[in-house]
Parts: C-alpha cells; structure tokens; sequence
C-alpha cells in the first residue's frame, strides 16, 4: 500500500471591499503542485496566485465565491472556497453651465450622482459645502493679472460607507479694467489732446467719440 502525502487548500483574502473590488491571493497550501481558481465556479486561473478583480454595478452588496482546487504531484486534491462581499459603489458626478470666464465668475452646478448620502464639495479656493441640493450656484474671484484655474471635487458616500469622486476644472480670468486720462478736457477747435490709455489686462481696445466707433 502507497499512501502519499496530504495536500492542503488554503489562502487567504480580503472578504468585504467597496465596488470595484481588487484583492491579491495568498496561497499558503501545502504539497500543491497545480492550482486552479474559480469565480463562483467559472476556472479562471491556473496561476499559484492571481490577483482578483469584482465589479458590482448593482445597488445592494453582492457575495461571490473564489475557491482554490490544488492538486499534489501525486494527484491528490484539495479544494477551499472563500465567499468575498463587494458593497455598491455610488457615482460621483456633476455639469457646470460655465468652465471659464472673467471675474466674478458665477458658475451653476448641478449634481447628477446616484445613490448618495453624503455629499462633500471642495471648490478649490478653500471653500467648501456639504450640500445636498441638486443645483447651486458658486462665485470665484481673482484679483491677480494672469488666469487662475479651481478644481470643483466632489466626494460622494452611499449608505455602505463607500466613497466616489469626480473633478472639473474651472478657469477663472482676471477682472478687465478700462480706464485713460487725457491730457486736456478744454481747448479751442480743432481740439488736439492727448490720451493716456491706463486699462488692465486688456487684449484690444475699440475708442468711441460720442458713442460712435472711431478707432480700434
């Protein structure tokens, strides 16, 4: 009589993680020669270890089984099931009417996500709003000379405790300033004055006499 060794099935994973579930095996068995794994009974790995991917784009938990069959070099086989948990992820996602324009910038935002409870804004000018209404309104400023650009972030957590996230990027321009001065108000026909142009982040000018276009 030939008796051959014991052949032992066992690993060990993570049992309950937030859609997209993502977990790495360890294979801790003994006398294992091959190794095959299966999702809920579907062979998809001959690897010794192999790195698991779940997506639950349901909106309640989902239980899946990952079992490991090993077989020693003898033929002997052992086989172990773990049942793993992949909670519901929610969506994280929101429209701004507006990416860009001149200070004062009010831009409105409506939030489309789904299946939230929680909701955190950060608007990137260190402000922030927990607010759980569907559309507001949001005003950034810039008091600088050059273009400064904000991201909206927007943290979103559903009754499970999981977490989404979703950004857009807002430009703001710096305030235009038309001004000039003009050398003298009051002379005699022709009037010859001089004009000093003191406007600020400006690009072109139009000049109007009397509300009529006269140079650009």
């Amino acid at each position: 009589i030939t008796v051959y060794p014991k052949v032992l099935s066992r690993f060990s994973i993570d049992t309950v993680m937030c859609s997209p579930y993502s977990a790495f095996t360890d294979n801790r068995s003994i006398n294992g020669n091959k190794y095959y794994w299966y999702l809920n009974n579907s062979l998809i790995d001959s690897a010794q270890n192999r790195n698991f991917n779940i997506t639950n784009i349901s909106n309640t938990d989902q239980n899946y089984d990952i079992k490991l069959q090993v077989i020693s070099l003898f033929g002997c086989v052992s086989d172990t099931t773990i049942r793993v948990r992949v909670l519901p992820e929610p969506t994280a996602a929101f429209i701004t009417d507006l990416s860009s324009g001149c200070q004062p910038l009010e831009i409105n935002i409506t939030n489309q996500s789904t299946t939230g409870i929680n909701y955190q804004w950060d608007f990137g000018d260190g402000e922030t709003s927990s607010t759980n209404n569907v559309t507001f309104s949001k005003t950034y400023t810039n008091t600088t000379n050059v273009p400064i650009e904000r991201d909206i972030k927007l943290f979103v957590q559903n009754s499970f405790n999981c977490v989404d996230s979703f950004t857009r990027r807002i430009t703001v321009f710096p305030v235009v300033s038309a001004g000039f001065n003009i050398s003298d108000t009051t002379l005699c026909s022709p009037f010859v004055g001089t004009v000093f142009n003191t406007s600020l982040n400006t690009l072109s000018y139009q000049w109007f006499i009397d509300n009529v276009n006269r140079l650009s």
